[in-house]
């Protein structure tokens, strides 16, 4: 019980706030500039018992790394007790106040590159940061306390740098770097190839290539570059030999770059790892420095033009078509009652002069630009002019809005594709085959049972040990394999197959994601160096540099193949479908007419010829009765 208390009151004596009585004026502009506000004090009375207090000291700075008592500030000359313990406060400031301490080497050597640690000599108030780097202990005085008058002290740094832009020298440090080939954003030279004989193992037993910097190109090389400038620090590239990018087990196991991230094999991945909420478990990433959207790719030779014997009438929806025929009985109707009642208040009985069937014409013809005909001699009221009037005028904007939509029908060409969506290729004899181990696998793996990816990887996806299924090696012989078989459909993303040239010539995109994913560097959970290179990320993006760097790895590459621009005979046979209707009809009535002709022709010549037959007979029998001359 006595033990109990006496550790009580040595808490409440050494562990302070700052509400609880800390008065150090020449600190207090220390304080300021580092940002700390609420901070746990800790101190020793001269004759403390150096072993309690170290104990203690402990347990703050592990109760401080759980964000318990914020900031940690260390009053204590024999600070070279605490060793490593006070250095475990990842995202807190700790602030060791000294004097006359010259070794602080082996404090040093415990400090991160990534850790707020920081020394202030009480003797002449200078602040001083020093922690470990690429084997050597980087000391940089900040700047010190200047006595202006009673009571009042000023804090004048050497330099206006802020903690992430002195941090971010890493002094030469050395990174073995892992990168994987995908366009446009890092990819192999031309003329340039990687040699079996110089592979390398791995301690786990995975093998890379070693990759030089003149070999390789992209938006991912570049950023590392200038990187590697605006940092000082130097790279090892290396690439795995099979290729894989990462995709977790049935074992919870990962492969790929991923896999070897986690065994810290490595100290990140200068490549464009696309961002994945199960990846972000296992790594942590950069800001998105690039993005991919997958689509379906097809042949273009399974193309053809879009035509069908309707395509007159494409112009105007059906009831649009409806709204004008509805609209011509109507006029039709009021112009019947309208010559009506002009002949009602003349009060005759004529003729009509418009009859059903010209008063539809005329309206109908009016849609089309058909002037309006009256019959001969007809007199109208100053009404029906009127109305006739405004229904040609309102038939003449129809006709042009008519004509200049069908001139866009028959100027854009309108592909016919077999599929437009991944789900009609369930219901179609197509292969489809993806990329292996990367996010086009992960995106059919993955999937939630009964979507339509799932039951895709059902149905294409042969469960072999041979991986003669969908999923294929490498890019390249997913892109080989689509070209060269029948009926093969390639999933990939535009980014890629834009950037190989005139590829893109090749195939059509029936369907794409509409979202792209993004893609960015990937870091071991624990790199101190994370936070450096995130900060210098964001300094690119303000200064427009990744910006620049985009938009000259951007490949908008379109395919201007002729054929496309012109019009194929197929679309001129539908547009005269009705012509070559009308010319059948024609036919029809030319024969039925014709046989009509015929038919009365040779009625009219047998009675003719009966007539002429009889007419004989009556002159033959005249003939004998004679009336004889005259005397």
């Amino acid at each position: 019980m006595t033990y109990r208390l006496v550790l009580l009151l040595f808490v409440v004596l050494f562990v302070c706030d700052s509400g609880c009585g800390f008065h150090l004026p020449h600190v207090q502009p220390v304080l300021d500039f580092l940002g700390i506000l609420q901070f746990t004090y800790i101190t020793a009375h001269p004759g403390s018992h150096h072993e309690l207090f170290h104990q203690r000291l402990i347990k703050v700075a592990r109760n401080n790394a759980t964000n318990l008592f914020g900031h940690l500030i260390i009053d204590w000359n024999q600070i070279e007790h605490a060793q490593t313990h006070v250095f475990n406060c990842q995202g807190h400031v700790v602030l060791i106040m000294h004097s006359n301490v010259s070794d602080l080497t082996n404090l040093a050597l415990h400090t991160q590159v990534n850790q707020r640690v920081f020394f202030l000599n009480k003797t002449d108030l200078t602040l001083k940061e020093r922690y470990h780097l690429s084997e050597q202990v980087v000391e940089r005085t900040i700047g010190s306390v200047v006595h202006q008058s009673a009571g009042v002290f000023t804090f004048v740094p050497s330099s206006m740098a802020g903690f992430l832009d002195r941090r971010s020298n890493l002094q030469l440090t050395h990174f073995h770097v892992l990168v994987e080939f995908q366009r446009p954003s890092l990819y192999l030279k031309p003329k340039s190839t990687l040699r079996r004989e110089e592979i390398i193992r791995t301690p786990s037993g995975d093998h890379v290539f070693p990759v030089r910097a003149d070999q390789i190109q992209g938006l991912y090389h570049d950023v590392l570059e200038l990187l590697m400038r605006n940092m000082n620090f130097t790279v090892s590239r290396y690439k795995r030999v099979d290729g894989h990018w990462g995709t977790m087990m049935k074992n919870k196991s990962w492969t790929g770059i991923i896999s070897s991230l986690r065994k810290d094999e490595f100290d990140f991945a200068a490549t464009s790892v696309t961002l994945l909420a199960s990846r972000s478990k296992a790594v942590d990433f950069l800001f998105p420095l690039g993005s991919e959207t997958f689509a379906l790719f097809l042949k273009r030779s399974f193309i053809t033009e879009e035509y069908h014997w309707s395509l007159f009438l494409e112009p105007f929806s059906q009831y649009l078509w409806m709204f004008l025929l509805v609209n011509a009985i109507v006029c039709v109707v009021v112009l019947r009652i309208l010559d009506a009642a002009r002949q009602h208040c003349l009060g005759f009985k004529t003729a009509p002069y418009l009859d059903v069937l010209s008063d539809s014409w005329m309206v109908v013809g009016s849609y089309f630009a058909m002037r309006p005909s009256l019959a001969e001699g007809r007199a109208l009221q100053v009404g029906s002019k009127v109305f006739i009037f405004s229904i040609f005028l309102i038939g003449n904007v129809v006709f042009m809005t008519y004509r200049a939509s069908l001139t866009s029908e028959l100027s854009v060409r309108k592909d016919r594709i077999p599929f437009s969506t991944p789900g009609e290729l369930l219901d179609l004899d197509f292969k489809l085959v993806v990329k292996g181990n990367s996010v086009g696998e992960y995106h059919f793996t993955q999937a939630r049972s009964g979507s339509v990816f799932k039951r895709l990887l059902h149905k294409f996806d042969s469960q072999d040990s041979n991986r003669n299924g969908m999923f294929l090696d490498s890019e390249d012989e997913a892109i080989e394999k689509a070209l060269r078989e029948p009926a093969t459909v390639l999933y990939s993303f535009m980014e890629e197959i834009q950037d190989r040239g005139n590829l893109i010539c090749d195939f059509t995109v029936p369907w794409d994601s509409y979202y792209p994913e993004m893609t960015s560097m990937a870091f071991t959970r624990s790199s101190k160096y994370k936070e450096l290179f995130q900060y210098q990320i964001f300094r690119l993006i303000e200064s427009g540099s990744l910006n620049s760097l985009t938009r000259k790895w951007r490949v908008d590459h379109y395919c201007h193949h002729n054929e496309d621009l012109r019009l194929g005979y197929e679309k001129l046979c539908s547009l005269f479908a009705l012509l070559l209707g009308s010319f059948g009809l024609t036919g029809i009535i030319f024969i039925s007419e014709h046989a009509l002709a015929t038919s009365k022709t040779l009625k009219a010549k047998k009675i003719a010829d009966h007539n002429e037959s009889i007419n004989n007979a009556v002159n033959g029998s005249n003939f004998g009765k004679l009336v004889p001359p005259g005397p």
